[in-house]
């Protein structure tokens, strides 16, 4: 029994030390994770912020001006010494003075982490003009460059000798992240992107919120900058720069330029041109100039604040100065202040900017660029409920400065004269003075997608994207690839007969990614701007044909082969035909599908005139022998009554009088006349008696068929004297 107890308590003795060592384990546990929790959280704490999205590192840029007054000409251009900087950057922006009156500078910057070895030169892209001060867009450089030096040159499109000054170079110095802070910002990145793709189900557009990229809203109401303290001075409670509302009409497209391959986080080289915008040109606008801006990733971002429609400041187009009141003084500058007027297009009103972070002088957009582009104009312009593929008018408003008191009419001449900065850019237009004081300039034929350089004196956006346009045209009337196609051949023929039938057979290769049952798609021909077709035949079913192909499926990359009769007009001329492939399903057209044949309708009778031996010029007292040679250029053949018929420009009988003339017919041919062949009609005339210059018209009659003679009007002037 003793032996028993022993033992139990041995037991129990043994349990109590595993306990405590289980319960010492747990706390040592607890202890391990508490830590790991604390070190985390002071890891984690300076970035709080950041990943909130409450805040952003400020970088403040730095400057360096040189204040002589450099002249550039068609033969000498300026560089700049090497300008070093304390900080690293891989972003800067240029202004400088320069007289209104002799043309715009180009300017050019590099730049160089070392001195020594230099990036290649990049033009600056104008970007805004106040008075005598241009302000360039801002430039991309290789990542830690810390010199920079400056070129200008004359404009190569209308060289000039030009003074400028005053050049100011603004860097804006790298932001160092600690790498703890990039791995919380790439997974805080991650953890975005999912919530996006939650928030924005049902759409293949995600576009960052401004938020996101770090935009620092204070600036919008900011009135005043203390540069030395690098804040906002005064805010207002309203935005600097208020929201205009405008319904969207264009679409213009820009790049930023530099250097393609710079390695800068594209949030951060937004924020930079936000910086540069909002607080430095003009002494700050109040916001960004672009409506979004696109990375080379495809990214695309929020840019101006106040959401679809609002007018940003991306296109500038003046101002135009006309000289009245210092008329003759070409040294003295153009102002209104001086008596004169200056103009400028608002081509920033109606029109959405998009930027891509890229150089497109050096590089060509790649498709997750072009394809962004495209998905977020075909969304923006579903929501304007503007065509894509359109090219109506464009009304752009005036603004115009003038003394007060100028008479309206010396205003309205200044403003036509200000029409030279469109004619210079070969824009088609007319001016619109229904409202004196708001007076508009109407731009025909521009393309709803259009570039900066379109409206503006700029390469931007670049010599390589400017060809890729069309392509973002096309992508943006369908971003999508399930139904696309492309005409592959045709064998319709080049000419028909008025009136007469004919067919031909039309291949066109599904592209897309879904293949076609024969139910889904048809083929669809229309006249010239998809009006009703003139060559309707027969075994059409529908005003447009709805012609079925004759496979019974076209899988991706196959070709479908319609069979399409045609019954042509009955008049000759050039006719256009419009096809298009169509989805049966809901009548939309497949992408990509359309295309256009021209088609010449010649008359079964046809034929030109060849000479006539009338003498130019004939006495009343003559009786002239006139021969008409015509010859038939058609495949009937004229019958032997086919008659020759004469009139004067008020369709009576001609005034020349043949013996054989009744009516208007003067003569008859009297044998048939093959294809090919000649006719000649003979006659002896009886001039007016009154002198005087006459027309005579001639016709060419085949029973109650006219011959058609290869243009509107055959006729020959003859002079009668006394």
């Amino acid at each position: 029994m003793q032996n028993i107890n022993t033992n139990q308590q041995v037991e129990t003795a043994s349990l109590k030390k595993s306990r405590k060592k289980i319960v010492v384990i747990i706390i040592l546990l607890l202890l391990s994770f508490v830590g790991i929790i604390a070190l985390v959280a002071m890891i984690l704490f300076p970035f709080v912020r950041i990943l909130s999205g409450a805040a952003q590192t400020t970088v403040s840029p730095k400057y360096a001006v040189i204040e002589e007054a450099i002249k550039v000409s068609n033969n000498v251009d300026y560089i700049s010494p090497s300008i070093a900087f304390d900080d690293s950057f891989a972003s800067a922006a240029i202004s400088w003075d320069q007289d209104n009156d002799n043309g715009d500078a180009a300017i050019f910057l590099r730049s160089s982490n070392d001195g020594k070895i230099w990036s290649d030169w990049y033009e600056t892209i104008l970007f805004y003009k106040n008075n005598q001060t241009r302000y360039g867009e801002i430039l991309f450089f290789p990542a830690s460059s810390r010199y920079i030096q400056v070129k200008a040159a004359p404009d190569e499109h209308a060289p000039k000798d030009i003074t400028i000054q005053k050049i100011t170079i603004n860097i804006f110095p790298e932001t160092k992240i600690p790498l703890t802070a990039k791995i919380i910002n790439s997974l805080a990145g991650k953890f975005k992107i999912i919530q996006a793709l939650a928030q924005t189900a049902g759409t293949d557009v995600k576009i960052i919120p401004r938020a996101e990229w770090g935009a620092n809203e204070d600036w919008r109401f900011c009135t005043s900058w203390d540069a030395s303290k690098d804040t906002c001075a005064a805010k207002s409670p309203d935005p600097k720069w208020l929201p205009e509302i405008y319904p969207v009409k264009k679409f213009i497209i820009h790049h930023t330029a530099g250097d393609s391959h710079n390695k800068i986080d594209p949030k951060e080289a937004i924020r930079n041109v936000y910086r540069w915008h909002a607080i430095i040109i003009e002494g700050g606008w109040g916001d960004i100039g672009y409506n979004y801006i696109i990375d080379q990733q495809g990214n695309i971002y929020e840019g101006r604040f106040g959401g679809d429609g609002v007018q940003s400041g991306h296109t500038f187009n003046g101002p135009y100065c006309k000289r009245i009141g210092t008329a003759g003084q070409d040294a003295t500058p153009c102002g209104v202040s001086k008596g004169d007027v200056e103009i400028g297009y608002q081509m920033n009103a109606g029109t959405v900017g998009i930027a891509v972070l890229g150089n497109f002088n050096t590089e060509v957009a790649n498709e997750k660029v072009k394809a962004a582009i495209a998905k977020l104009i075909n969304l923006k312009s579903q929501t304007a409920q503007i065509n894509t593929n359109d090219t109506a008018d464009w009304n752009v408003p005036i603004k115009v400065k003038s003394p007060d008191g100028m008479e309206p009419g010396i205003v309205e001449s200044a403003i036509r004269d200000s029409g030279a900065l469109l004619t210079g850019k070969n824009l088609s237009f007319d001016f619109d003075f229904t409202d004196p004081a708001k007076p508009l300039a109407v731009i025909h034929g521009l393309p709803t997608i259009i570039s900066h350089r379109d409206v503006d004196r700029t390469s931007c956006p670049g010599d390589n994207f400017y060809p890729q346009l069309e392509e973002i045209r096309r992508l943006a009337i369908n971003p999508t690839t399930e139904y696309e196609a492309k005409f592959e051949s045709s064998t319709l023929p080049a000419a028909m007969y008025v009136s007469k039938a004919d067919s031909g057979e039309i291949k066109i290769r599904n592209t897309g990614s879904r293949s076609w049952l024969k139910a889904d798609v048809d083929l669809r021909i229309f006249d010239n701007g998809r009006k009703p077709s003139l060559f309707k035949d027969g075994p059409w079913n529908d005003p447009a044909g709805k012609f079925s192909f004759a496979e019974a499926e076209v899988k991706p990359q196959e070709l479908a082969s319609f069979k399409v009769p045609l019954l042509a007009p009955q008049y000759a001329g050039m006719y256009k035909h419009e096809f298009a492939l169509f989805k049966t399903t809901d009548n939309t057209e497949i992408f990509g599908s359309a295309f256009d044949r021209e088609m010449r309708v010649d008359e079964t009778h046809q034929g030109e005139f060849v000479s006539s031996s009338l003498r130019a010029a004939v006495k009343t007292v003559w009786r002239p022998t006139m021969k008409l040679t015509f010859k038939n250029t058609g495949f009937a053949t004229w019958s032997k009554n086919t008659v020759l018929e004469i009139y004067d420009p008020t369709g009576t009988p001609g005034a020349f009088k043949s013996k054989t003339q009744n009516g208007y017919t003067a003569s008859k041919l009297g044998a048939t006349i093959k294809s090919g062949e000649n006719a000649v009609f003979t006659l002896k005339l009886t001039p007016p008696q009154t002198p005087g210059t006459y027309k005579q018209i001639f016709k060419l009659k085949d029973g109650d068929k006219e011959i058609w003679l290869g243009r509107s009007e055959v006729s020959i002037m003859t002079r009668v004297d006394k």
